[in-house]
């Protein structure tokens, strides 16, 4: 298992050490007035989105203690996924020591984002999921997603399962504060989307001084029987008041040719238009200026009517920054309006289910780009029934159809028969087609799963035909649960109670019918071990005081799959399981840390700028262990963090 080891964090440190020689032969050292670049913190604000969900990375640099000069080029890199603008690399130019890129993966995993500055760099994790496709309450996203801590804003919750009544809380440093629940737009049916529309609460009592970041948690069917609750983690940024500031634009997405009324939402607009200017800037850095209608009198939204921003038609959605300026200053907000595509370019990027019986009749739901109203829809030869069009507005530009299946019985042929899909925009006629995506047929078959790995306990769905009720399936020789039956889809669950195992196990699924006994395998399955993944720690540099103490005394462990029931090592020290607590599957955090000597630490040692015969102590890097139980499942992270010793000056051995 690879692992980033911070080694060219550990030879900057090297280098920047001073030393003070204490031998009568050493020589004065000239003094150097040091370049030292520093990023204080990389912060997502999403460290778990789903697949195609654009999330903001912003780096916070210093430079001799002090913000960075505006101006300074802060570069990002990915292992994965792209940035604004496209690509796995951006580089950013810093305005108040901060410089931020939108980010965004389409495939699920876990991604480390690193920022580079001046030599020095730093890392965060960021685990893109699938949306499963279930009718549990799935919250995606909260727009806009950021606000003052006065409260008083709208913001609108997007997800599936969204059923009434609900709650909405916004939990910031462990206190709750409950929001107004404006409207509620159902998810109908449950797995499709929903949208909840709150005012946002007063923060009262909290530090209002600086920028915190809150969970936005929703219960769905509050009070019921059927009651769901799902969490955005630090999904809403609460801004201090410090001038103006774009929290977003609502509607966030119109028309190219313009003239649309759209509304400012954010802080520190002041109270008369006439000394306002908004401006939508497209990725070129050309300008064009919005007629101010309106401004409230809190300052808090501004009215305003947009430009026209092209005199062709798009061939595809165009993501724009828009500019506020106000006597107080400017701000702006990085992609913050979608100019929709005139005539865009349909693209099919799969279909879900692949399979259903020859009199058709089956919902389907085609997922792409570029998909336009009015729309049309065809299965082989003949038009499917009831075709709906969602259109994402947001870049990723994630859009869905859903429609019924036509019965293929008319044509007369034989099944199983396999045909192509094709989507065609109705007004600009451009279409798409996906060969071979669908199969018509009732004998028995499996055409795959959703989705693709999992854990005990987690739910899969098979898709294929010919499912009849009673069954059994079958996965790597174990039973598996079976929650429901279709005739094209099986909802099974991995069971709880299979023996632990570090390692993975995979295999495809077997569904035997017990009337018949008819037998069909297929799709491919991975059940992921119990075994955890540390990707870092953060801080990753802790310093000796002159009494071996470290500081700081706690450390937060970042990674995947940890078990509610874990034990922690460092170094050779094994932490009390009171000093352990597991926020969640992929942090863990640990305080009380031991002195140096408790660690095991015996410093590494140089004898760089010291005398004839001498050495100093230098930077030693620690590795952190971590063990999930049951099944005893360990993952060790090699020079996980760096300690700094209090005493660098050189001596005699």
């Amino acid at each position: 298992m690879k692992r980033f080891v911070p080694f060219i964090a550990l030879l900057a440190l090297v280098a920047l050490v001073g030393c003070s020689g204490n031998s009568p032969s050493a020589k004065p050292v000239p003094t150097v007035v040091p370049t030292d670049w520093a990023i204080i913190s990389l912060d997502v604000s999403d460290s778990s989105p789903y697949v195609g969900t654009v999330i903001l990375v912003e780096a916070t640099v210093t430079q001799n203690g002090s913000p960075a000069p505006d101006g300074t080029t802060i570069t990002f890199e990915a292992s994965g996924g792209i940035f604004q603008g496209g690509g796995t690399g951006a580089s950013v130019v810093s305005s108040g020591g901060t410089a931020s890129v939108a980010f965004t993966a389409s495939v699920a995993g876990t991604y480390q984002i690193r920022a580079l500055v001046g030599g020095t760099s730093r890392v965060t994790v960021v685990t893109y999921r699938d949306r499963a496709v279930t009718d549990q309450l799935q919250l995606f996203d909260i727009n806009p997603r950021r606000g003052s801590y006065a409260g008083g804003e709208e913001a609108v919750i997007d997800g599936k399962g969204i059923l009434a009544p609900v709650e909405v809380f916004f939990d910031l440093q462990g206190v709750a504060y409950q929001a107004i629940v404006a409207s509620v737009f159902e998810s109908n049916p449950p797995s499709a989307d929903g949208s909840i529309t709150v005012i946002t609460p007063a923060f009262t009592g909290a530090d209002n001084s600086i920028e915190q970041a809150a969970d936005v948690r929703v219960t769905v069917g509050a009070g019921t029987g059927g009651q769901q609750t799902d969490t955005l983690s630090q999904a809403y940024v609460l801004l201090p008041s410090l001038g103006p500031a774009i929290f977003g634009l609502s509607p966030s997405s119109g028309r190219s040719s313009g003239g649309e009324v759209v509304n400012v939402l954010g802080q520190g607009f002041g109270s008369v238009a006439s000394e306002l200017a908004v401006s939508f800037v497209d990725p070129d850095g050309v300008s064009k200026l919005a007629s101010v209608l309106a401004v409230s009198p809190d300052g808090t939204q501004i009215q305003v009517e947009t430009p026209r921003f092209s005199t062709v038609p798009l061939p595809e959605n165009v993501p724009y920054d828009v500019n506020v300026s106000t006597v107080s200053g400017g701000t702006k907000l990085d992609d913050a309006f979608i100019v929709l595509a005139d005539e865009p370019q349909p693209e099919i990027a799969a279909i879900s289910p692949t399979s259903g019986p020859l009199d058709g009749g089956t919902l389907v739901t085609i997922f792409g780009k570029g998909f336009q109203i009015p729309m049309q829809v065809k299965f082989g030869v003949l038009t499917a029934l009831d075709v709906n069009v969602f259109n994402d507005t947001t870049p990723a530009d994630n859009d869905r159809i859903t429609c019924v299946t036509p019965d293929y019985n008319t044509v007369g042929d034989v099944p199983p028969v396999t045909v192509d899909v094709t989507v065609t925009n109705m007004t600009s006629g451009k279409n798409a087609t996906l060969a071979g995506a669908f199969i018509y047929g009732d004998p028995l078959y499996i055409t795959g799963n959703s989705p693709s790995q999992g854990l005990l306990g987690d739910l899969v769905i098979i898709y294929g035909s010919g499912f009849e009720d009673p069954l059994q399936v079958f996965f790597a020789g174990e039973p598996m649960n079976v929650v429901n039956v279709s005739g094209t889809e099986l909802l099974v669950q991995v069971p709880n109670d299979w023996p632990p195992s570090c390692g993975v196990i995979g295999g495809s699924f077997t569904v035997t019918l017990l009337e018949t006994g008819q037998t069909a395998s297929g799709g491919s399955f991975t059940l992921l071990g119990n075994t955890p993944l540390v990707l870092s720690v953060n801080p990753l540099i802790l310093t000796e005081d002159s009494f071996g103490d470290l500081d700081p005394d706690a450390i937060t462990l970042i990674g995947q799959y940890f078990a509610e029931e874990v034990l922690v090592q460092l170094g050779i020290f094994v932490v009390p399981s009171s000093d352990v607590s597991v926020v969640s599957e992929g942090i863990i955090e640990v305080e009380n840390l031991p002195d140096v000597t408790g660690l095991g630490i015996v410093f590494d040692t140089t004898s760089s700028g010291c005398g004839a015969g001498e050495v100093r102590d230098i930077p030693t890097a620690v590795d952190v262990m971590v063990t999930n139980f049951p099944g005893s499942c360990s993952d060790t992270l090699v020079a996980a963090f760096i300690v700094e010793p209090f005493d660098q000056a050189c001596y005699t051995p």
